[in-house]
C-alpha cells in the first residue's frame, strides 16, 4: 500500500489534536497503509512568539481568510513563508505518495499554498483535499480547478479514502468510487456525497503520531454521533451529513477507557453537532461510565429539549457530565422559530436552569443579526440573557449572522429579500452596519453583567 500523509495546516484548534485528522489517520492504519501525521496548525502555533499567538484564538479566525486578509496580517505576522519551506521538505523527505489536506474555512489558504508548493517540489505526489471546506460545492469546484490537487474527497472520507487508495494501486477504476471529485484529460467528474451507514464499523482514533504534549490543554477529542436531528437555517454543518447517527454507548466506554489508560487523561472534549440527539443511547452510555466507575469528565454542545429533566441532567453529572453548550441563538419566540429551532423560550429557561442545579457548568450560543430579527426582538434577547444569568456561565459565542453557502438562508436567500454586496448581505432592516452596532450593544451588556465571552 501506498503511504500517506494525513495534514493539518492552520489555523485550528490548539487545545487538543485534530479529530478527523486522527480518525482517517487511524482507519488507514487499520487497513495496512504506513500513515505519517503533519499537524502544521499546532508547530506553527508552538513556534510562534507568544505575543503573536492570539491570532489562534477561535475569535481571529476571520484573520486567516480570505486572501487579502491573510496577506495583510497573518503573512506578516507570522512569516508564513518560512514555515512553508520547512514543512514542504519536511514532508518531501517523509516519502509520503499521497498528501491528504483536512479543509475547513480557516485553513484553506495556507492548505492551498502548501499543496501547490509540494506539488511545485515533486509532481509525482498525489495531492488530495477534504474536510467541511472541500464538501462545500462552489469550494469544492475551485479546489479541483487547480492544477496542483489531483482529487477531492466530498463528506466523509474513510471509506473513500482507502478506496482511492486502492484505484491508485490499479486494484479499481476511479469512477466506481463514491463521494470523490477528480478530473481526466482536464474534464472534471462528480461521483456524489455518500454517508457511512454505519458509523460503529469505524475504529476509533488511537491518536498515534500525535505529539499529545503539544497541545494546551490535557484533553481528548471524541465524536460520540455524526450528523444532527435538526436544521437550523444558518447552519452549514448539516448538509454535510444527510442523515443523524449516534454510535453504540458500549463503543464510547471502549474509547474512554482506552485513551484514560493509555495517555492518563481524564477529560473528553465530545465534538458532536449535538450531545443528546439521541437520548437513549445518552442515557445508556451514562448508565456504563456508572456501573463502569470509570472516573472521566466530558461536556460538548447540546439542543435544548423536553427529555433534558432535572434527573437526567443530575444523572449525566454523575457520569462525569461537567460542560454542556445550548444553541438558544435567541431570546425572542419569532425569532427562534424563523431560525428553525424546536423550542420556545419557556423550555429554554427550565433547560438552563436544571442543567446549572445539576452542577454542569452551561455555556451559550446566540446569533446576532439574523434576518428579520427587528431591534425588540434584539432587546428580548438581552432581556433573556439578563433574566437568566445565574443559569448562564458564559457566552460560547455572541457572534454576527453569516450567511454560509450550503445553509437554508443561502437557499432562501429571496425568501428573506436577502442581497449579497461587496462581500456581505444586506436584507430589509438588516445591514452590516446596523449588525456591527448590535454586536457591540450585545457583547457591552454582557460584560457589564461579567458573563465572560468565548469563541467556540
Amino acid at each position: 500500500m501506498l503511504k500517506v500523509a494525513m495534514i493539518m495546516m492552520p489555523a485550528w484548534n490548539i487545545e487538543e489534536p485534530p479529530i478527523a485528522t486522527a480518525y482517517l489517520g487511524n482507519f488507514l492504519k487499520t487497513k495496512n497503509c504506513a500513515v505519517d501525521i503533519f499537524d502544521c496548525n499546532i508547530d506553527l502555533y508552538k513556534n510562534s512568539p507568544a505575543h503573536k499567538r492570539y491570532l489562534f484564538e477561535g475569535n481571529r479566525f476571520q484573520s486567516w481568510h480570505p486572501q487579502d486578509k491573510f496577506e495583510s496580517i497573518i503573512k506578516k505576522e507570522l512569516n508564513t513563508d518560512f514555515f512553508l519551506k520547512k514543512w514542504t521538505d519536511r514532508i518531501i523527505a517523509s516519502e509520503s505518495a499521497v498528501l491528504c489536506f483536512s479543509t475547513y474555512y480557516s485553513n484553506y489558504i495556507l492548505s492551498m499554498l502548501l499543496a501547490e508548493a509540494l506539488k511545485e517540489k515533486d509532481p509525482g505526489r498525489v495531492i488530495i483535499f477534504g474536510g467541511p471546506q472541500a464538501s462545500r460545492h462552489e469550494k469544492a469546484q475551485e479546489f479541483i480547478a487547480k492544477d496542483y490537487i489531483d482529487l477531492v474527497v466530498c463528506g466523509e472520507g474513510e471509506m473513500t479514502l482507502v478506496a482511492i487508495i486502492e484505484a491508485l494501486n490499479g486494484e479499481r477504476n476511479f469512477k466506481d468510487i463514491k463521494g470523490i471529485i477528480y478530473k481526466i484529460n482536464g474534464e472534471i467528474f462528480d461521483n456524489g456525497t455518500p454517508d457511512i451507514e454505519d458509523i460503529d464499523k469505524i475504529p476509533f482514533p488511537t491518536f498515534d503520531g500525535f505529539l499529545l504534549e503539544d497541545y494546551t490543554k490535557k484533553m481528548l477529542p471524541i465524536l460520540a454521533s455524526r450528523g444532527c436531528i435538526n436544521w437550523c437555517k444558518f447552519c452549514a454543518a448539516k448538509p454535510l451529513w444527510s442523515q443523524y447517527r449516534f454510535r453504540k454507548a458500549e463503543s464510547i466506554l471502549e474509547e474512554m477507557t482506552y485513551l484514560k489508560k493509555r495517555y492518563n487523561i481524564e477529560q473528553f472534549d465530545i465534538l458532536d453537532a449535538l450531545i443528546n440527539g439521541n437520548i437513549k443511547e445518552l442515557d445508556r452510555m451514562c448508565e456504563l461510565l456508572l456501573a463502569a466507575k470509570t472516573k472521566v469528565y466530558w461536556g460538548g454542545k447540546a439542543v435544548v429539549r423536553p427529555e433534558m429533566t432535572r434527573k437526567f441532567l443530575h444523572k449525566m453529572y454523575d457520569a462525569g457530565c461537567r460542560w454542556l453548550s445550548y444553541g438558544i441563538e435567541s431570546g425572542s419566540p419569532r425569532v427562534i422559530k424563523a431560525m428553525g429551532k424546536t423550542f420556545d423560550t419557556k423550555l429554554a429557561i427550565r433547560v438552563l436552569r436544571d442543567t446549572c442545579q445539576a452542577k454542569i457548568a452551561v455555556s451559550t450560543f446566540f446569533i446576532v443579526g439574523f434576518p428579520g430579527e427587528t431591534r425588540w426582538d434584539f432587546i428580548k434577547t438581552l432581556w433573556f440573557i439578563i433574566r437568566n444569568r445565574r443559569h448562564i456561565g458564559s457566552i460560547s459565542s455572541g457572534q454576527k449572522c453569516g450567511i454560509p453557502a450550503n445553509s437554508l438562508l443561502f437557499r432562501e436567500a429571496d425568501k428573506y429579500g436577502i442581497r449579497f454586496e461587496n462581500g456581505d448581505w444586506y436584507s430589509p432592516g438588516n445591514s452590516p452596519r446596523e449588525r456591527e452596532a448590535r454586536h457591540r450593544i450585545f457583547k457591552f451588556v454582557n460584560q457589564m453583567m461579567c458573563l465572560n465571552i468565548v469563541h467556540s
